[in-house]
């Protein structure tokens, strides 16, 4: 369901289990490239800013990890933001009239290897600023089992 602009605070995106019916098409930007493949990104002290990608930034604040984009110019059903354990997917189309394609966003982002994934959440200023967010965990300890995989969709 949408979220309407006019609210003064953001409002939170519940993320789904389930898998996206159809991937993004690769490659597929206006705005701003995909991050490159990278090795898991080392956990950060919290204030610490780590990049992203061009423009993009993973600041630790506390016990949680945000990263903002800017995504003024779609309307909020125009948007889907996929996770797959520590990588975020952000995805926006605007579609014209007459059924073409005007407009897309895509950024992809790697949070550091102690994301809580069951913990990213999202939601839109009235701004149109998108700020996800997702909890630190508590170190593994010695011995314990890997992380499960995850992945979730939400569409604003």
């Amino acid at each position: 369901s949408a979220v309407p602009r006019s609210s003064s605070a953001p409002r939170p995106s519940q993320l789904s289990p389930h898998p996206p019916a159809s991937a993004p098409a690769p490659g597929h930007s206006a705005h701003m490239p995909p991050c490159p493949a990278a090795p898991p990104m080392p956990a950060g002290s919290p204030g610490t800013v780590c990049p992203c990608s061009l423009g993009t930034w993973v600041r630790a604040q506390g016990d949680t990890y945000q990263v903002v984009a800017d995504v003024s110019q779609f309307e909020p059903s125009d948007i889907v933001v996929t996770t797959s354990n520590c990588h975020v997917a952000i995805q926006a189309e605007k579609v014209a009239e007459d059924g073409t394609i005007c407009d897309t966003f895509t950024h992809k982002c790697q949070l550091p290897e102690d994301t809580d994934p069951l913990s990213v959440s999202c939601a839109l200023t009235e701004a149109g600023t998108l700020v996800i967010t997702a909890r630190r965990r508590a170190s593994a300890r010695p011995g314990e089992p890997p992380q499960l995989l995850y992945r979730s969709e939400a569409t604003l």
